[in-house]
């Protein structure tokens, strides 16, 4: 009688007795034969059964596959790269004996490469670990301009590395902090972000030349948003095309993908930097140009000791048309609001979610979800937005798109 319930299961299971021995299956259990890797539980049995154990077979699920993949190359491939930088490191010292010039630059080289493996190692395994879940933040109270400082001299050796290893000049490189007197502290993990900020201003470095630049002038400035902590990345550098800026934030993705691309990189950077600002509680926003340089914009909260909160001045712009975006923007600053912007629809829907921001104006053909459904799934789901809406129509002065403002009723007239 066990056994016919056991059929009518939709999983596999099997009974065993104490002894360990199967005495019986369902249909299931025959037929997909668990493995070694899968993951079983047992239940005693009680009453007429007592003295049996109930064994149930779960598949691993693909999230469980991939933590188990990447826990393998965090050994596999980390352990022995470890050795091979060690080893590296000491014959460039030349602790070992000495070597000629060919022969140290080729031990330089195994040292910075190994380092750069490390590197796309590690990053791989972060992103993967914050995705799940699984990566946890040391909050604490940290030194702005301490840890700005740090990220910018780790930047200025890396970019001496990278001109070193590509056998190029050695670029004049600025890197200026922007950072107001009375802003000197807030809660975050202090290593995240270095990680961060070394993120955007690598970037910032790579893209701010079209060949071998003379100098590379770059702005790290810090600003109060409201209730957020703005860190913006300033370059002067080439800028992203209107309809390549929809890939910045997908893995593995790099504005030239082609085989002869000329700047190198996994495209994994402004993802995981997306990730941790997320972990924080924040996110990362941009505004680019092509060939009038980017800003890019990690926004953490910001928990100031006062007895009333500032108020929230942040808006958030959906759309794809720089124009348009740029034109808010004016509009916004005009005003002392603001903006984050978001190119498409589940990115809109991501950002209101995570910054809640004070109005929300997104274009009605955003890609992906449109404005509509944004605004109909945010009034399904929180009835406590207090949801307003209004329509940008098409204006024959100035061709503005239709638009949906998701707002507060409060909200004052822009």
């Amino acid at each position: 009688m066990l056994l016919r319930l056991l059929d009518q299961l939709p999983l596999p299971v099997a009974v065993r007795s104490v002894g360990a021995e199967i005495l019986g299956c369902n249909q299931l259990w025959r037929d997909r034969q668990p493995q070694s890797y899968w993951q079983l539980n047992y239940t005693p049995l009680s009453g007429a059964w007592a003295g049996l154990e109930l064994i149930t077979a779960q598949e691993p699920s693909l999230d469980r596959l991939k933590t188990e993949f990447l826990a393998c190359i965090d050994h596999e491939l980390k352990s022995p790269l470890t050795s091979v930088i060690g080893i590296a490191n000491l014959l460039n010292q030349q602790t070992l004996g000495e070597l000629n010039q060919t022969q140290s630059r080729y031990v330089q080289l195994i040292h910075q490469s190994g380092k750069h493996l490390m590197d796309t190692i590690n990053s791989i395994i972060d992103l993967a670990q914050a995705e799940a879940g699984q990566l946890a933040l040391e909050l604490e109270t940290i030194d702005l301009k301490s840890v700005c400082q740090s990220s910018m001299r780790q930047t200025l050796r890396w970019v001496e590395q990278t001109a070193w290893l590509n056998r190029q000049p050695l670029p004049q490189t600025l890197i200026e902090l922007d950072l107001p007197e009375g802003l000197s502290t807030c809660t975050a993990d202090a290593a995240r972000l270095q990680q961060m900020l070394f993120n955007l201003l690598t970037n910032a470095c790579k893209f701010s030349h079209e060949a071998q630049p003379v100098s590379i002038h770059i702005t790290l400035q810090v600003r109060l948003w409201g209730r957020w902590l703005a860190l913006t990345v300033i370059d002067q550098g080439i800028g992203i095309a209107e309809e390549q800026q929809h890939l910045i934030f997908q893995k593995f993705q790099q504005v030239d993908s082609s085989l002869s691309r000329r700047y190198a990189g996994t495209g994994l950077g402004l993802v995981l930097t997306r990730q941790l600002a997320r972990l924080h509680g924040g996110d990362v926003s941009f505004v680019s140009k092509a060939g009038a340089g980017s800003q890019f914009t990690i926004l953490l909260p910001y928990d100031a000791d006062q007895t009333d909160p500032p108020a929230n001045h942040l808006v958030l712009i959906g759309d794809t048309q720089t124009a348009e975006i740029e034109r808010l923007i004016k509009l916004l600053h005009s005003a002392n609001y603001y903006p984050v912007i978001a190119r498409n629809g589940i990115e809109a829907t991501e950002k209101i979610r995570l910054l809640r921001p004070l109005a929300s104006i997104v274009s009605a053909d955003l890609p992906l979800v449109s404005g509509w459904d944004i605004y109909h799934t945010l009034r399904r789901e929180q009835p406590m937005y207090n949801i307003a809406v209004s329509i940008q129509a098409e204006d024959s002065d100035h061709s503005i798109p239709e638009a949906v403002l998701i707002k507060p009723i409060s909200m004052p007239a822009l």
